[in-house]
């Protein structure tokens, strides 16, 4: 029971990892697009 507890929230772990690894790429490109923008004023 414990153990397939601890593989669940492993997996969930994990699965948060990636989603905050997308976002900060996501937010990442919005940020460099922004930059690019203003330096091109």
């Amino acid at each position: 029971m414990y153990h397939s507890n601890f593989l669940l929230a492993h997996l969930m772990l994990c699965g948060l990892g990636s989603c905050l690894r997308k976002v900060k790429k996501n937010l990442l490109m919005v940020y460099s697009r922004r930059a690019k923008e203003r330096y091109s004023e």
